[in-house]
């Protein structure tokens, strides 16, 4: 898009989970992105690379049932971001892409350290969109991290030219707070995609 690349993407994910003496639990996670990363390197028979600002909202809501069976534990998070991508030609239509992208500054909610309320509105939807977005604080990168990395090998109808066709890629996603209390998220995706020509 004009003089760079316009990355966007919207994603809701739910997973059964285990605890670590094998305790059912489950998590939700929903992002919403957009970046609009400029050009900073152009070479098509080497590595290109664009770079820019993306604003990202992202939320993961966790549901211990052994530990707290009437509260969820989440990180929603509303920042602005610093994304890049780069890629390049490995064969004639085969091209590798990486991409990173680090919060700088914006809003994190926790649920509270101490809970006053008997239990979370864990079956109604409003409560994973809304109630675990409120009473956020601001910060940055030094009270909070939010890093994803990306790598996909995917076919190209040339050598620069726009995807088509089958994708292998790989996604890890780290999240790290310390208030109110320490928590960690890891998440590593192993995905396959199609793109077509349209």
């Amino acid at each position: 898009m004009g003089p760079g690349l316009l990355d966007t993407s919207i994603r809701f994910e739910v997973a059964a989970l285990f605890d670590r003496s094998w305790h059912p639990a489950a998590s939700v996670f929903h992002a919403l992105r957009i970046a609009y990363l400029p050009m900073a390197v152009s070479r098509p028979d080497r590595w290109s690379l664009a770079l820019g600002p993306g604003l990202v909202w992202e939320t993961d809501v966790l549901w211990l049932r052994s530990w707290d069976d009437a509260h969820a534990y989440w990180l929603g998070r509303r920042y602005l971001a610093l994304s890049a991508r780069a890629w390049r030609p490995l064969a004639p239509t085969r091209r590798l892409e990486l991409m990173a992208e680090l919060n700088v500054l914006g809003f994190e909610s926790r649920p509270p350290a101490y809970r006053y309320q008997n239990e979370d509105a864990l079956t109604q939807v409003g409560f994973y969109f809304v109630d675990v977005n409120r009473g956020a604080t601001f910060g940055s990168v030094l009270d909070w991290q939010a890093l994803r990395l990306e790598a996909d090998l995917s076919r190209t109808l040339a050598p620069g030219a726009r995807k088509r066709g089958s994708s292998l890629g790989l996604e890890a996603r780290v999240a790290h707070t310390d208030a109110p209390a320490q928590a960690f998220v890891f998440e590593l995706n192993v995905r396959y995609a199609y793109a077509w020509d349209l």
